[in-house]
């Protein structure tokens, strides 16, 4: 699942991870699209963006990781706000890995095939 409030980052990484041979791919544009999709699918990888209007990045991950559905979920933060301290509070609620914006495909790449879901 991709979540994202930016539309264009959102399709354009869509098209990448099928392109690459992931056929089921979730889109959501705000947390609590992600966690309402989240009730009714497994998903086993998040790329959750932190800064959205609503429910945050931080406050989904936190909702996903309480539900039994999708609490081994792999969530990948995706920020470009990520200094020591942010790293610490991404961690403390949830998130698995890191992908500092802007990402390239290379980059995006490495993050999913290092997902234990995967």
């Amino acid at each position: 699942m991709i979540v994202d409030d930016y539309p264009e980052l959102l399709h354009t990484v869509a098209r990448m991870l099928r392109r690459s041979g992931y056929s089921r791919v979730f889109q959501a544009t705000n947390g609590q699209e992600c966690v309402q999709l989240a009730q009714v699918n497994v998903i086993y990888t998040i790329l959750l963006d932190i800064s959205m209007p609503g429910i945050s990045g931080l406050d989904a991950c936190r909702i996903l990781r309480s539900t039994a559905m999708n609490k081994h979920a792999h969530i990948i933060a995706c920020t470009a706000h990520a200094n020591a301290q942010h790293r610490e509070t991404f961690f403390e609620a949830g998130f698995n890995d890191i992908l500092h914006k802007p990402f390239g495909y290379e980059e995006l790449m490495e993050k999913l095939t290092a997902s234990p879901n995967n």
